[in-house]
């Protein structure tokens, strides 16, 4: 079973889109840990996270992102330095670090899941 890490915009169409993906997961035989997005400084609160440091499980498959560009950072605090991929899909107006748009979500989450999708790594500053 795949650990699939999510964390999800604060906006009704995010979270709508979220409760629907995360039972798709599940039906894919995918363990789901929700993330909620915090803010520089901020610790946030987790559901399944390892509370002791605050950081994204280990074994993490990968992390979508549902949401924009402030998510997304919020998502790369939660894993750190750990080599866990993360897919991001654009709900909003701007989006510069997501490629991917949000009618796009099952389609790529499906290659995700297949290992169909190159990974390219990026530079943290």
């Amino acid at each position: 079973m795949k650990k699939i890490g999510l964390v999800v915009k604060n906006d009704d169409q995010a979270e709508q889109s979220a409760q629907a993906f995360t039972s798709w997961l599940s039906k894919k035989q995918s363990d789901v840990i929700r993330k909620k997005p915090s803010t520089p400084g901020e610790s946030g609160s987790s559901f399944g996270e390892d509370t002791q440091s605050g950081k994204a499980p280990v074994d993490l498959f990968c992390v979508f992102v549902l949401g924009g560009d402030g998510t997304f950072l919020s998502a790369v605090r939660w894993i750190g330095d750990q080599p866990i991929p993360i897919i991001g899909v654009k709900f909003g107006d701007l989006g510069f670090l997501a490629e991917t748009e949000a009618e796009n979500l099952y389609s790529v989450a499906e290659a995700v899941l297949k290992n169909e999708l190159s990974i390219q790594p990026r530079m943290r500053l």
